[in-house]
This record gives structure tokens, sequence and C-alpha cells, in this order.
């Protein structure tokens, strides 16, 4: 559904891309996503304030890179693209 809708999808799921049936499904479907990496456990307040300082970003590669699959990592100090290959 997240893939057919073209929406984007936001986890704190660090080991998703390591398990091969989410990983198949998440080529497979085609989705777009952003998994926050941090190595610690974050709050949700936490999260939310690392989504903020990079929103900018996060809208221009949603704008930008129409097409999936693809996947980047956000963390308090950067973006980083996850290769899924």
């Amino acid at each position: 559904m997240v893939g057919a809708q073209a929406l984007v999808v936001i986890t704190r799921d660090r080991r998703i891309r390591y398990r091969p049936v989410e990983k198949h499904l998440w080529l497979e479907y085609r989705v777009r996503g952003f998994v926050l990496t941090g190595r610690r456990s974050q709050s949700t307040t936490d999260s939310l304030a690392v989504l903020e300082k990079h929103w900018s970003r996060i809208e221009t590669l949603v704008v930008t890179q129409p097409d999936g699959p693809w996947m980047y990592a956000v963390t308090n100090e950067r973006l980083r693209e996850i290769s899924l290959l």
C-alpha cells in the first residue's frame, strides 16, 4: 500500500535492511523511506527533533526522487543513503 500510493516510510527499525523478507518487500514494492539510526535509544521527542532538524532535506529528497526504492539513514548529524543491493 505504501509503495503503490507513493507514500514515504519513517521508522525507527534500524535492522529493517538486514531482514531478508522485509528488504525483499521494500524492493518489490519500491518503497521510499527514512530510518532513524542513532546509536542510542531515542524517545519520540528525540526522534521528532532529529526529523525536524533535517526536514527540509527530507522534503527535497521526497520531491526530487519520486521513484523508489530507496532508504536513507537519519541521525542527529546527517542523512545518508543506505544501499539496498
